[in-house]
């Protein structure tokens, strides 16, 4: 009987060692309710955009200052990561900003003597040809027309980062901040700006690492006027020993 319960013990362990190991979301933001866990500076150099959203109904637009030097910042409260030890940072967006005004991504850990980081290029998920130099920028992806600064975006731009922030603010309480600061050349506030949406933080206690989905044609984009039913096909892999569940579609 000992021995049972001894076994017993260790599946139980086991079984919970599991269950902490799958990805938690912590944070997320979609500029669809309050803002108010957010700081815009200056208030009217972020503002909700309908125009292009990569959810319903907006997207947050960050607006590139006027003035050389100066700078707009959207910044997230503090978020409890105190529990795990690996952390996953995404968020979708189209930066139509020029590559000589400087869009970057800092990060900020609640501990005396830190101070705001850009997050490192060792972090970033994509190739280092999208997140050149710690920033992006409208030469980041070819989609986003580098060579057209005055060109408006579409729904196509959207494009999905993510960075393991383990190293830099595992265990840790933790904030971000989305940064455009202004060049010297003449003409690039007159650009569409900067779209951000769907920020998104997982915690766990083992490494991250979301499954890959790859939609299938034919696809169904932009607005539709009927109520359905409409076949989304889709493949998703997994890149753990964790399965696949039969995925719920929301709205």
């Amino acid at each position: 009987m000992k021995k049972k319960k001894i076994y017993l013990f260790f599946i139980l362990v086991l079984m919970y060692a599991g269950l902490k190991a799958q990805p938690v979301m912590i944070y997320a933001e979609n500029f669809d309710g309050s803002l108010s866990s957010l700081t815009r500076s200056p208030l009217n150099r972020w503002v909700l955009d309908s125009s292009f959203k990569s959810s319903s109904p907006h997207a947050m637009k960050g607006i590139i200052p006027s003035h050389v030097g100066d700078s707009v910042e959207l910044i997230t409260d503090w978020i409890d990561a105190r529990l795990y030890s690996h952390l996953l940072f995404t968020f979708k967006h189209i930066c139509k900003v020029s590559e000589n005004d400087l869009v970057t991504i800092e990060y900020h850990i609640d501990k005396l003597g830190q101070t705001w980081k850009p997050i490192p290029t060792s972090s970033y998920g994509g190739s280092l040809a999208h997140y050149k130099g710690q920033r992006f920028s409208q030469k980041s992806y070819s989609e986003w027309k580098a060579d057209d600064s005055l060109a408006q975006p579409a729904s196509s731009w959207w494009k999905t980062e993510t960075f393991d922030l383990s190293a830099e603010a595992g265990w840790e309480r933790v904030r971000f901040k989305f940064k455009i600061k202004r060049g010297n050349i003449l003409g690039t506030q007159f650009a569409y700006g900067w779209l951000i949406d769907d920020i998104q933080l997982y915690g766990a206690n083992s490494q991250i690492r979301l499954p890959l989905v790859q939609f299938l044609s034919p696809l169904i984009s932009d607005t539709v006027y009927s109520t359905g039913p409409y076949v989304v096909n889709a493949k998703v892999a997994t890149r753990t020993t964790a399965p696949i569940i039969h995925p719920i579609l929301r709205p």
